[in-house]
């Protein structure tokens, strides 16, 4: 592996890292979240990766890996168990979104608010809730076009 096919190569990427930068952080700081045998304690990480803005599919069998259940109409139950969720996604270059057009790198909008206005509508659908940590621009965190999704449940009973 070489530093230039790190930052040509679009397809490599770390699937359960989540970096943030930005002009309101003044220092580094690292947060680790993880699953350790015997630590004690009812919480638990999960993660996925989504394939696009729109991918509630694999945020559902993520859920389901852990003990959540569907109800008749498809959705997760996730009554008191979901604790936090952190999200970053990001569209592919060209803007579609599994093929189709999108106004997020055409219209007068910043990107980013495209992004999270999506991202955020999906989650709170498809997860009930609104807690929510969103970003975007997952370079080398997701394959292009997707993301990276992690919630912080109680264990199931």
């Amino acid at each position: 592996m070489t530093d230039a096919r790190i930052v040509d190569d679009a397809s490599l990427f770390a699937p359960r890292v989540q970096t943030y930068t930005g002009p309101a952080i003044e220092n580094i700081e690292v947060i680790v979240i993880g699953n350790k045998a015997g630590a004690g304690g009812n919480l638990v990480a999960c993660s996925t990766i989504t394939q696009d803005l729109i991918d509630g599919r694999s945020i559902k069998r993520m859920l389901m890996r852990v003990g959540f259940t569907l109800d008749a109409d498809g959705e997760i139950e996730p009554g008191d168990r979901l604790v936090a969720t952190i999200a970053k996604l990001g569209a592919a270059p060209d803007g579609r979104v599994r093929g189709a057009p999108t106004a997020i790198y055409t219209s007068a909008t910043p990107p980013e608010k495209h992004l999270r206005a999506a991202m955020s509508g999906v989650l709170a659908a498809t997860l009930h809730t609104t807690r929510i940590f969103s970003t975007v621009d997952p370079v080398q965190q997701a394959p292009l076009g997707g993301g990276t999704i992690c919630c912080i449940v109680r264990a199931a009973d």
